[in-house]
């Protein structure tokens, strides 16, 4: 899955690259074996296979024989969309891994449920809204009583005041 001249090891052995629909969105997962000065991979994307551009980026490790896993969830819109990594050492070099696809329905996926994320005086949660609009957080207690639910703007982190996480109260999405 990566490509080295000569003799020198591989920068990094994959020992796992998967790519699926989650809720609407790409959720990509690889493990690699082994990292040797591994800086970070970028991952990319198309919409034909041919034309790629930089979605996001992962840290690496740098060099480790443990099996490390990660993740990356991506959310294009519907329609069929591949992905590749870009694994790029700390001196500069890199390596493609292969290619996958997924076909992405758009959908949004089930409520996100989270139990006491709370820090200090403060529940902090992060979510994304779908393109279409807001989202709607909710604080509901496991019988159904709403709490809270204030109206969320789009790719926010939210910061709700102590008072509103009531004990035995769920947050949906």
């Amino acid at each position: 899955m990566s490509a080295a001249t000569g003799n020198a090891p591989l920068p990094v052995t994959y020992s796992a690259l998967a790519l699926r629909e989650e809720g609407g969105a790409a959720l990509l997962q690889w493990a690699t074996a082994q990292e040797l000065n591994n800086d970070y991979f970028s991952i990319e994307r198309s919409a034909d296979g041919r034309r790629w551009e930089a979605v996001g980026q992962v840290a690496g490790q740098g060099t480790t024989q443990e099996t490390t896993s990660y993740r990356y969830m991506d959310r294009p819109g519907p329609g069929r969309w591949y992905y590749r990594l870009l694994q790029v050492d700390y001196d500069g070099q890199s390596a493609y891994s292969e290619v996958l696809s997924v076909v992405l329905s758009g959908k949004a996926g089930p409520a996100v449920k989270v139990i006491n994320p709370v820090r200090g005086q403060v529940l902090q949660l992060q979510w994304a809204a779908p393109p279409e609009g807001l989202s709607i957080l909710q604080l509901s207690s496991l019988q159904g009583q709403v709490a809270y639910r204030p109206k969320c703007p789009p790719l926010q982190i939210g910061l709700l005041p102590c008072q509103a996480c009531l004990r035995g109260y769920t947050c949906s999405r």
